[in-house]
């Protein structure tokens, strides 16, 4: 299989409306509800669709060292069994970050009602969506139609937040005051304490796979709303 070529591409997805009778159900918001919420939760997604500008940028880069338990990506050493279980018949993977946006993070930042910010805050996750839908358009390119999947640093014990150092440093990331900041065009920086601002972000490493790896199957969180598939006690 022949991959691309590439440095840091960063993708900017036009941002699209939020469906506001999803929005509503998503925060409960009925026809029975206060006329004065309705309205200001509909002022909040034509704000939002106004400023949002939802970025996602990815790089290949080769696979050098496999080992039982380190995985060496372009020169950068990361530690973890399940990463180079899943990385070990691969030659090559994607780091990726996508983000909301630092535009709807500073905008969220501004409101001060405690149910604006709530609604703010479901607003910026549905931009982080659609910068996650831009990447996997573009995965399903760089694959060329195989099956893929993804590992995200803090989201299991067997692949810990701190892992997210190595990550930033393979996106370009350079040090600042207060941790890792990426290039100027995508605004994701990371914390000491390895959290991403803005919050509403994710990262993690595409990688071929045919059995159908996903987190979920090896996360005991039952009531998690973005779970993808049940927990597999088995594999853990």
């Amino acid at each position: 299989m022949q991959y691309p070529n590439v440095n840091l591409q960063v993708l900017t997805p036009s941002p699209q409306p939020v469906d506001p009778d999803m929005l509503r159900r998503i925060v409960r918001l009925d026809e029975t509800a206060d006329p004065d919420d309705l309205n200001a939760l509909e002022d909040l997604r034509v704000q939002a669709l106004n400023i949002a500008q939802p970025k996602a940028a990815y790089t290949v880069v080769p696979i050098d060292a496999h080992g039982t338990d380190v995985t060496e990506l372009a020169g950068v050493r990361f530690t973890s069994a399940l990463l180079a279980e899943n990385l070990r018949a691969c030659d090559v993977c994607v780091p990726y970050v996508a983000t909301c946006g630092t535009e709807l993070d500073e905008w969220a930042d501004c409101l001060t009602d405690p149910l604006a910010q709530y609604w703010a805050d479901t607003l910026m996750a549905q931009y982080l969506r659609q910068a996650h839908a831009a990447l996997n358009d573009a995965m399903r390119e760089v694959f060329g139609g195989a099956k893929y999947a993804s590992m995200n640093p803090g989201s299991l014990p067997q692949w810990p937040i701190t892992e997210q150092k190595p990550l930033f440093t393979l996106l370009g990331g350079v040090p600042y005051s207060s941790g890792i900041r990426l290039p100027e065009g995508i605004g994701v920086r990371l914390t000491d304490a390895c959290l991403m601002l803005p919050a509403k972000s994710g990262s993690g490493i595409f990688f071929l796979n045919e059995t159908g790896y996903v987190n979920c199957r090896l996360c005991p969180k039952e009531r998690c709303p973005n779970r993808r598939a049940p927990y597999e006690k088995q594999n853990t």
